[in-house]
């Protein structure tokens, strides 16, 4: 007969076998035996499954966010009828522990769900980098499982009752009032977690979190307790260069190096082998959509509010996900298609894909989110990859920077370095981000000198054409492409038919026609003429008539310019090969006739 321990290890590789969980193992004490940070020897998932079996534990736990769970811990009998008063009684699947229950949502897509403590008497919330022992453990009593009910998603009336917690206890903390024993722990933990993101090291928040306990918490926390809030908080990696005195941070680290150590700065290069880059041949890109995205790549469509960005981002997935799609003549090859929104509601959403031609079963996965998911470090790496393990996608839409960036997208330098860190991280991915960005009221690209620098595949800019007839006009043109030839400006026509699909069959919503100019139309008219003139008079068509007839285009402005001058002499060979006489006097004088 097996161990319990074994029995437990079996456990845990089913757990992330079947189930994608992120398992940690814990001490008879349940605290997590060793780290168990991202990286961590004592964090298990799909990568380092086979590894859980080389160490026992008498217990076991499951990491939530990672597992893109959220469980409510309640703590007592109370705790659990006091639930049911407000939610009702569950039926999500459930564990029994020594003293209450363990409820087990999925989280909400895209949304960031913290720990927290006292959400209502006796009831905590496991979220994001926390965890929660798991059945068959034997800690202080037995953890079984009370049912084997499906993970249901988190009521939304749950998520509202976690955003109005959080926001109370930023009062509290921020009120001077003292902590009672019931939110002790929470408000410390919240403190620690706001100093952290703000660059303090551990030094800092023990100082600070030893103070605040003698002063504020009634009782205080023994120190163990307090030391094991600072151990836990300092894990996480500050929010980023500029909450925090970057040069200071560096200059201490670089003090603890000997005389023989690289420089610290060394650390932010990765050096090349000059062997591999002459030699092989480097891999042929894999196109998604031919000369525009690519795997590994970040790109951008950008343009001011109201032309139809989103509409253009769907047009491509909805490309994506036929055997035959194109856009703008270049093709578009077949795969699947995350969408991270965070714009539009739910109903706008199921407007705009009901009324496409995608299926029901296509390869779509559409998240709307509610929070920043952009510019969080590891936790925004560990979505993405948790996204990627999930839906194996070809391209991740993300609507929009401005919505789920958590800096502020005015600070250009900031949302740069985010966006040079992303399009680092991502150079590997089997897939490509498509990011919509909006430009400022001046009609420029925000941010354009850092943001910019950090796209590495192409920018598409959208706008507003200069015909004032024709409000669904639209340009877009591609000013940056690193990694093929920039895009022709193409002009066209954006269309959008909210038409039900029996009244539509197969045909799109997000339609894109050719756009005819009529300055256009009316040049080929006056060519016509001026080219008749020359077979049926004596005296041919007046050179100048040719000139100006093929001779303007229209800038982005909507005014006339002359072509280069092998436009005209483009013309003045194929009319000469025609038989044409072309005698010229200056640039507009002389004619264009045939021998009669």
């Amino acid at each position: 007969m097996s161990t319990p321990e074994t029995s437990l290890q079996h456990e845990a590789f089913r757990l992330i076998s079947e189930k994608n969980w992120t398992i940690v193992l814990v001490g008879q004490d349940k605290r997590p035996l060793g780290e168990w940070g991202v990286g961590g020897r004592n964090r298990y998932d799909y990568r380092n499954s086979e590894n859980i079996y080389a160490t026992t534990s008498p217990g076991i736990g499951v990491i939530t966010g990672p597992s893109g769970l959220v469980i409510i811990d309640l703590d007592n009998k109370e705790a659990i009828k006091a639930w049911a008063q407000e939610f009702g009684i569950p039926t999500t699947l459930t564990a029994r522990t020594p003293r209450g229950r363990h409820l087990y949502y999925n989280a909400p897509a895209g949304t960031y769900i913290p720990p927290g403590t006292s959400i209502l008497p006796g009831v905590d919330v496991r979220g994001g980098e926390s965890y929660a022992v798991l059945p068959p453990s034997t800690l202080h009593g037995a953890y079984q499982w009370a049912n084997n009910n499906p993970i249901e998603d988190l009521p939304q009336n749950v998520t509202d009752l976690l955003s109005t917690a959080k926001t109370e206890r930023k009062k509290h903390i921020i009120s001077g009032a003292k902590f009672d024993p019931g939110t002790r722990n929470d408000m410390l933990a919240s403190m620690a977690g706001t100093m952290r993101r703000a660059g303090f090291d551990h030094a800092s928040l023990s100082a600070a979190l030893h103070e605040t306990n003698k002063t504020r918490c009634d009782p205080p926390l023994s120190v163990d307790e307090v030391d094991s809030i600072v151990d836990s908080v300092s894990r996480y990696e500050p929010a980023g260069p500029n909450t925090l005195d970057t040069i200071s941070a560096l200059r201490i680290e670089a003090a603890n190096l000997d005389d023989d150590d690289p420089p610290i700065l060394a650390n932010n290069a990765s050096l090349l082998n000059t062997s591999d880059l002459v030699l092989l041949d480097p891999d042929p890109i894999d196109w998604i959509w031919e000369g525009s995205l690519a795997p590994g790549t970040l790109s951008m469509l950008h343009g001011e509010g109201g032309l139809g960005k989103s509409w253009i981002a769907l047009k491509i997935g909805e490309q994506m996900l036929r055997d035959d799609g194109t856009l703008f003549d270049k093709p578009i090859h077949r795969g699947g298609v995350v969408i991270l929104d965070g714009e539009n509601a739910e109903t706008q959403i199921h407007s705009r894909i009901h009324y496409t031609t995608i299926s029901e079963t296509a390869d779509l996965h559409y998240y709307m989110v509610f929070d920043a998911i952009l510019g969080l470090e590891e936790l925004t790496d560990e979505y993405l990859d948790y996204i990627i393990d999930q839906h194996s996608p070809r391209l991740i839409i993300i609507d929009s920077q401005r919505a789920l960036y958590a800096g502020d997208e005015k600070e250009q330098s900031e949302a740069g370095r985010m966006l040079r860190r992303f399009a680092r991280k991502i150079e590997h991915h089997p897939c490509a981000y498509l990011f919509i960005h909006h430009d400022n009221r001046g009609g420029d690209y925000s941010g354009s000198s850092d943001i910019n620098a950090a796209v590495t595949g192409c920018r598409l800019h959208l706008k507003r054409h200069h015909d004032k007839d024709k409000p669904e006009a639209r340009i877009i043109t591609q000013p940056k492409n690193r990694i093929a030839a920039e895009l022709h400006r193409q002009e066209f026509l954006l269309n959008i038919q909210l038409q039900p699909r029996s009244h539509r069959q197969s045909i799109s919503g997000i339609s894109i026609e050719p756009y005819e100019n009529s300055e256009l139309v009316q040049r080929k008219q006056r060519l016509e003429q001026a080219m008749t003139l020359a077979l049926n008079t004596t005296d041919g068509a007046k050179y100048r008539d040719v000139w100006i007839a093929v001779g303007f285009q229209i800038d982005d402005e909507g005014k006339l310019m002359s072509t280069y001058d092998h436009a005209w002499n483009e013309l003045k060979s194929d009319l000469e090969a025609q038989a044409f006489n072309v005698k010229t006097r200056g640039r507009l004088g002389g004619r264009v006739y045939k021998e009669c």
